[in-house]
């Protein structure tokens, strides 16, 4: 993962995708079995701008963080 000093910045997102995956001995995603019904959707949307300077600067890094977390994710759980 790049920037390694910078990556408790982005552990609850990992914990968030690890417990929204679906796990085959559970046939549903952690949050699921416990709270009973589906997590609800994360996306962010980057279609309206915003006029929060930060957030506009922020909104890229999430989404590329998402994505790259969601693939270490998945080849993960096929390597076991």
């Amino acid at each position: 993962m790049p920037n390694p000093k910078k990556w408790h910045k982005w552990l609850s997102l990992a914990q968030w995708w690890y417990n929204t995956s679906f796990h085959s001995a559970i046939k549903m995603n952690h949050f699921q079995a416990l709270y009973g019904y589906p997590p609800p959707s994360r996306e962010l949307s980057t279609q309206e701008a915003s006029i929060v300077v930060a957030m506009e600067e922020m909104i890229p890094t999430r989404v590329n963080m998402d994505l790259l977390l969601q693939k270490k994710l998945e080849t993960a759980k096929h390597i076991e």
